[in-house]
């Protein structure tokens, strides 16, 4: 029996995945959150919490049942943490939600430095053009500017937070290709860390995880309760479109969660833009996204704009998820909007707006209107970068934890935009399915030919 792992933002779920494919048992405890005293922009968690989380978490699922014969993860992407020599840690681990590259500091900002240091074309290998919560921008604003945790001439490691599980669990320093290529240190069309880019940063080769593209156990995992084969940490957004099936090259996924992102499965390569080319799920794909969309982060800006105005106009104090579900209610309305900008995708910021206020139109459901609208647009405009001018999507599937608020009308516009047809996925174990259905993959011989 398989335990499949996966390691998010918010949650750390798991679930039990006999011979059948079904998800038995699917649990999660939080994810450890951040530093409270991180500055503005800043998103750096303790990692050595996270793995005593999953750590505690696969020892107790040993514990219960004796049939688990190996485990497998899929993890947060984007985020990366530096140790010394001998794995104690030097940072802790930097998110996808942090944004210290963009930072200006004595020495500039780290993303304008970093692609000075290792060249535009280092860069186009990479995959991910440089923007905010990429990893390559926030480890050399920590190596290269001015944090003292860092001492010159300092052996450091590198870790993603799957390699650094899977060393704690196998004493080996492993990490997937689909989680290595997300820090923007990869060269994607060869599946190696770019040198160029690793030697901008300071870090000497021996201080990286190796990387392997096969899903196959990479090592042993010799627990309390148990022996067992451990799998690879596959990247989540990989995972889930694992789990979700999508057929290559006409489908779209456009996932809702603390962020939006957009992805199509195809095996062409595009450059240019703000496209990120990432690795499949298999060796045979790619997965063409775009990133840092309007998600669960922006919406809260205006969950919180109607939680003040209850509260203090009204002496009301309403739940999230009851101001989300309001939120939800009235955007079926046709009421005339004003100008919301929930994010540009010129400038890749986390940032919600409002513009262009008029007293007969700055209403609340004119308010949810121009949510709306500035929704559909990015989602619209992603979506169709994907394709170019002369094709579109044949099905989009929205799935993550936001997508219940944005409601049958986030269907129906996107419908009506592409000319196509729009599902909605319910549940939070998508990525949890696409490890399952990757592992059993792997585990069935091959026909010969």
């Amino acid at each position: 029996m398989l335990l499949a792992v996966d390691i998010g933002s918010t949650t750390i779920k798991s679930a039990l995945v006999p011979e059948s494919g079904e998800l038995l048992d699917v649990r999660s405890v939080p994810t450890p959150a951040p530093a409270l005293n991180a500055r503005p922009g800043r998103h750096e968690t303790d990692s050595e919490l996270i793995v005593q989380a999953v750590l505690a978490m696969i020892d107790e699922r040993l514990y219960e049942s004796a049939d688990i014969d190996s485990v497998a993860f899929s993890t947060q992407m984007h985020g990366a943490l530096l140790t010394d020599s001998d794995g104690r840690p030097l940072t802790g681990y930097l998110s996808w939600q942090d944004e210290r590259g963009y930072e200006n500091s004595a020495k500039g900002k780290a993303v304008v430095n970093l692609e000075s240091a290792a060249g535009g074309n280092a860069i186009e290998r990479s995959g991910i053009p440089l923007r905010p919560g990429l990893p390559s921008t926030n480890l050399f604003a920590v190596i290269r500017g001015d944090d003292d945790r860092i001492r010159p001439g300092q052996t450091i490691r590198l870790h993603t937070i799957g390699s650094l599980v899977l060393h704690t669990l196998i004493g080996r320093a492993i990490t997937h290709l689909s989680s290595a290529a997300s820090t923007g240190l990869v060269d994607v069309s060869t599946g190696t860390w770019d040198p160029e880019l690793i030697a901008a940063l300071g870090i000497e080769s021996d201080g990286l995880p190796e990387i392997t593209e096969s899903y196959a156990p990479v090592g042993l995992y010799n627990g309390p309760h148990g022996v067992v084969s451990v799998l690879p940490d596959l990247g989540d957004q990989q995972a889930t479109v694992a789990g979700v099936g999508l057929n290559p090259e006409r489908d779209v996924l456009l996932s809702i969660g603390t962020a939006g992102l957009v992805g199509r499965l195809t095996t062409a390569v595009h450059t240019g833009g703000y496209i990120e080319n990432r690795p499949g799920p298999d060796r045979s794909s790619r997965l063409l996204s775009v990133s840092r969309l309007p998600g669960g982060r922006a919406l809260d800006v205006f969950v919180e704009f109607f939680r003040t105005v209850g509260s203090s106009v009204f002496g009301v104090d309403a739940s999230t998820d009851a101001i989300r579900g309001a939120i939800s209610r009235l955007a079926d309305s046709d009421a005339p909007s004003v100008n919301v900008a929930l994010l540009s995708l010129a400038d890749r910021r986390l940032d919600a707006a409002i513009t262009g206020i008029m007293p007969s139109m700055f209403t609340a459901e004119g308010l949810v209107a121009g949510i709306r609208r500035s929704l559909v647009d990015e989602y619209s405009l992603a979506i169709s970068s994907l394709f170019g001018h002369h094709d579109a999507p044949g099905r989009i599937v929205i799935v993550g934890g936001v997508a219940d608020t944005a409601g049958p009308w986030l269907e129906r516009d996107l419908a009506a935009r592409f000319g196509c047809a729009v599902d909605t996925l319910g549940g939070g174990e998508l990525a949890l399915t696409g490890i399952a259905r990757l592992a059993a993959s792997f585990a069935q011989p091959s026909t010969p030919g």
